[in-house]
C-alpha cells in the first residue's frame, strides 16, 4: 500500500478547490443571466370593468365572460391577430378579482405603447363578447319559449283529436256490431223454430207409433221403394240446412226464404205420402221406422237446445263486456278532458311568459363601463440587471474565500489505521419491559338514569286515538250554528277554525300515507252536528295541498254538499247507480282540483242493501282512478245498516262525536276506524 506524503496531498487539495471555485463562479453567472432574462423590468396596469344594466340576471354573466376573454385560447389569440400585442414570456393578462357585474383585469408589458394598445383591444373584444353573449342568451330564451309553445300546440291538437274521437257515436256506441247482432238474432230465431218443429214432429211420430201395431201380418203391397224414400229424406235435410243458412242473413219474409219453406213443405208432403203407402203395405217396418225417427229427432232436439243455451250465454257475456268497455271509455274521456285543460292553461302561461320576455328585451338597457380613461399612470416594476450580476459575483467570492481559508492539515501516516466497530447487542425480551396501561373502572348505569320505557302503549289507529290533540278545542264561533255550511277554509283564512283544519289536514295526510287509505267516510253520531260542513272544509284544505279530491254525497237523510258549494243537484250518485255516466254527473267547484258528486234526484234503490253496496263500491272504484282522495258524506249513525250499505274494507271511517257523547267509537262491526273527532 502506497502512503502519500504532505506535499503531494496539499497540491491535490488546492487543485480540487480551484475547480470548485470555478464551478461556483459559473453557477453565479448563469443564475444572474436567467434571473435577468425571465424577470426584466416591465409596466403594469389594472382595468375595472363594470356592467350597467337594469336586469340583474344579465349582470351576473359578466364575470364569466371576463374569464373567457382573458383566457389563453380566446383573448390572447385575438390579440395576436390584431398585431398590437404579442403575448410572450414577459407579457401577461390575468383576472385579479370578479364580483357581481364587475371584474378587475391586470395587464403587464415591457413596452408601455403596446400596453396601451392592448388595453384598447381588450376593451373592444370584451365588449363584443358581452354583447354577443347577451344577445345569444335572449335568443335562446325566446327560442326555448317558442319551442315549448309549439310542443304545447301539438299536444293540444293530439288531445283534441282524441277527445273528438272518444265523443263520436262510433266510439260511444259500444253495443255489438249490427251484422253480428242480426246473425245471432236470426240464429236464435231459427233454433227456436227448429226446436218447435222437432217437438211437433216427435209428437206426431209418437202418436203414429202408438196407433201402429207392433206385430201385424197383412198383405204386403209395395207402392214405393225404400230407395226413393231415402232420396226424399236426403233432399228434405238439404233444404232444411239451406233454410237455416238463409235465416242467418235474411229475414223471414224474404223471397228466397219463402221459396225454400214451400219446397220443404212439398218434400214433407211427398215423403208422408210415400211413407203412408209403405205403412199400409208393411206395418212391421213402419213401426221400426217410427222408433228410429223419434230417436233421431230427439237427439237433434237436444243439440238444438244446447246450442240455444250457449248462444244466450254468449249474448249475456257480450252485454257485460259492453258495460265494462263503457266504464273504461268514460274514464279515458275524463282523463283526456283534464289533460286538454292542463295543456290550455300551460299554453296561456307560456304565451304570457313570451310577452313578458318581449317587453323585457325592448325595455332593458345594457352597457359596459371601464376606468380605461381614468386609470393611473402605468407603474414600472423591475430591477437593475447589473445589480443582479454584482450580487451573484459577491456571493461567489464569499464562497471561494470560505473554501480556501478552511484548509485541513494532512498528517503523515506511518501505518495503516484500522478501526474496530464496537459490538452492538441485540435487544432481548428481558431488556424490554412491557408497559402497563391502567384502565379506569367504568361505573355501571344505575336505575336513576333515564331510559326509554317500553311499557307505554304506542299510538295506533283505533277508537282511542283522536285526530285533533286534546289540547286543541274544535269549537265553532259563538252565535253560529254548526251546520250553517260555511266554508271557513276559503272565506276565513285567519280564523282559529282555519288553523284547526290545517292541523286536521296534516294528521289525515300522515294517516293516509301510513295506511294507504284513499277513501274517507265520516260517521256522525247524531244529526245536525255539522258533518257536511266538516266534509266540505276538509275537501277544500286537501285540494289546497295539491291533492285531486272528489266529494261524494251519500247522505240520503239530508244531502247538503251541493248547497254548500252552490251547485245543482240534478244528476248525482243515484243517477250513476242507475246507469248514468260518472263524468256527466261530476261537477267542478270553484276550488281547483276539488270535484263534487251530489246525491241526485232519482228514486233511491236503497231497498236492496246488497245491490246498493255492490253498485256503490263499483262507483267508488271507478272514481278512485281519477282522484287522489275521496271523501264520502255518509248518513248519521241511526242504524248500523246505514253504514254497512256503504262500507268496504278499503274505506277509512272517522267518527264525529258530539261534546255530549260519552261513547267515542261507533258500535258498528267490520269497519276500518281511523280515529274520532269531537266537534
Amino acid at each position: 500500500m502506497i502512503k502519500p506524503s504532505l506535499d503531494q496531498g496539499t497540491t491535490k487539495n488546492l487543485k480540487a478547490k480551484a475547480i470548485a471555485f470555478a464551478v461556483i463562479l459559473l453557477f453565479s453567472f448563469l443564475t444572474a443571466y436567467f434571473f435577468n432574462a425571465y424577470s426584466p423590468s416591465y409596466f403594469s396596469t389594472k382595468i375595472l370593468f363594470r356592467v350597467i344594466t337594469t336586469d340583474n340576471d344579465l349582470a351576473d354573466v359578466f364575470p364569466s365572460l371576463t374569464e373567457a376573454a382573458v383566457s389563453e385560447k380566446d383573448f390572447l389569440a385575438a390579440l395576436r391577430k390584431s398585431s398590437e400585442f404579442s403575448p410572450g414570456k414577459h407579457e401577461n393578462i390575468s383576472v385579479v378579482s370578479t364580483g357581481r357585474g364587475s371584474a378587475t383585469v391586470a395587464m403587464s408589458s415591457k413596452d408601455p405603447y403596446k400596453l396601451e394598445k392592448s388595453v384598447d383591444e381588450f376593451v373592444r373584444i370584451a365588449t363584443d363578447k358581452v354583447y354577443y353573449k347577451i344577445n345569444n342568451i335572449r335568443k335562446l330564451e325566446n327560442d326555448a319559449l317558442l319551442q315549448k309553445l309549439a310542443l304545447i300546440d301539438k299536444n293540444i291538437l293530439e288531445t283534441t283529436t282524441l277527445l273528438e274521437k272518444l265523443n263520436t257515436p262510433a266510439s260511444t256506441d259500444l253495443s255489438l256490431p249490427q251484422n253480428a247482432q242480426i246473425i245471432k238474432k236470426n240464429e236464435i230465431t231459427e233454433l227456436k223454430l227448429n226446436i218447435a218443429q222437432l217437438k211437433d214432429k216427435i209428437a206426431l211420430a209418437e202418436s203414429k207409433l202408438s196407433a201402429t201395431p207392433q206385430n201385424t201380418t197383412s198383405q204386403t203391397i209395395v207402392s214405393s221403394s225404400p230407395a226413393k224414400i231415402k232420396k226424399l229424406q236426403n233432399e228434405l235435410t238439404d233444404e232444411q240446412e239451406q233454410l237455416r243458412i238463409l235465416f242467418r242473413t235474411y229475414k223471414e219474409k224474404h223471397p228466397r226464404v219463402i221459396e225454400k219453406t214451400q219446397n220443404i213443405k212439398a218434400l214433407e208432403k211427398e215423403l208422408a205420402k210415400q211413407t203412408k203407402n209403405i205403412v199400409k203395405s208393411s206395418p212391421n217396418r213402419e213401426y221400426e221406422r217410427l222408433k228410429q225417427l223419434i230417436k233421431h229427432d230427439s237427439a237433434l232436439l237436444a243439440q238444438f237446445e244446447k246450442r240455444l243455451v250457449d248462444l244466450q250465454k254468449s249474448e249475456k257475456q257480450a252485454l257485460e263486456t259492453v258495460i265494462e268497455k263503457k266504464a273504461e271509455l268514460s274514464e279515458q274521456y275524463f282523463e283526456t278532458e283534464s289533460k286538454l285543460e292542463t295543456f290550455k292553461n300551460l299554453k296561456l302561461a307560456t304565451q304570457n311568459e313570451l310577452e313578458i320576455l318581449k317587453v323585457k328585451h325592448e325595455t332593458v338597457k345594457f352597457s359596459i363601463e371601464s376606468n380605461k380613461q381614468k386609470r393611473e399612470m402605468y407603474q414600472k416594476i423591475g430591477h437593475d440587471p447589473r445589480l443582479s450580476y454584482l450580487i451573484c459575483f459577491a456571493t461567489a467570492l464569499i464562497l471561494g474565500f470560505f473554501l480556501f481559508t478552511k484548509t485541513a492539515e494532512i498528517k503523515p501516516k506511518t501505518q495503516e489505521i484500522t478501526a474496530e466497530l464496537p459490538d452492538i447487542k441485540e435487544p432481548t425480551a428481558d431488556t424490554v419491559e412491557p408497559s402497563h396501561i391502567e384502565i379506569p373502572d367504568v361505573e355501571e348505569p344505575t336505575a336513576d338514569i333515564d331510559e326509554p320505557t317500553h311499557n307505554e302503549k304506542p299510538i295506533i289507529f283505533g277508537d282511542s286515538e283522536p285526530l285533533i290533540p286534546k289540547t286543541l278545542k274544535f269549537e265553532y264561533p259563538q252565535n253560529e250554528t254548526v251546520c250553517d255550511g260555511r266554508l271557513f277554509s276559503i272565506n276565513e283564512p285567519n280564523s282559529e277554525l282555519y288553523r284547526l283544519y290545517e292541523k286536521l289536514t296534516e294528521t289525515i295526510q300522515v294517516k293516509t300515507a301510513q295506511s294507504g287509505i284513499r277513501v274517507l267516510v265520516p260517521i256522525a253520531s247524531k244529526p245536525k252536528i255539522g258533518q257536511s260542513t266538516w266534509v266540505a272544509n276538509l275537501g277544500v284544505m286537501l285540494a289546497k295541498q295539491g291533492y285531486t279530491v272528489l266529494l261524494i254525497d251519500s247522505n240520503h237523510y239530508g244531502p247538503a254538499l251541493h248547497k254548500i258549494f252552490d251547485l245543482p243537484n240534478k244528476v248525482g250518485v243515484l243517477e250513476v247507480l242507475n246507469g248514468e255516466n260518472i263524468i256527466n254527473a261530476t261537477q267542478k267547484t270553484e276550488t281547483p282540483d276539488l270535484h263534487l258528486l251530489s246525491y241526485g234526484k232519482s228514486p233511491d234503490i236503497s231497498g236492496d242493501s246488497s245491490e246498493y253496496t255492490e253498485k256503490f263500491n263499483r262507483l267508488v272504484n271507478i272514481a278512485r282512478r281519477r282522484a287522489d282522495i275521496i271523501i264520502v258524506d255518509s248518513p248519521y249513525l241511526e242504524t248500523e245498516q246505514d253504514i254497512v250499505r256503504i262500507s268496504d274494507p278499503s274505506f277509512g271511517f272517522i267518527y264525529l262525536a258530539d261534546t255530549s257523547d260519552k261513547e267515542l267509537s261507533p258500535k258498528v262491526a267490520n269497519i276500518n276506524l281511523m280515529g274520532y273527532l269531537v266537534i
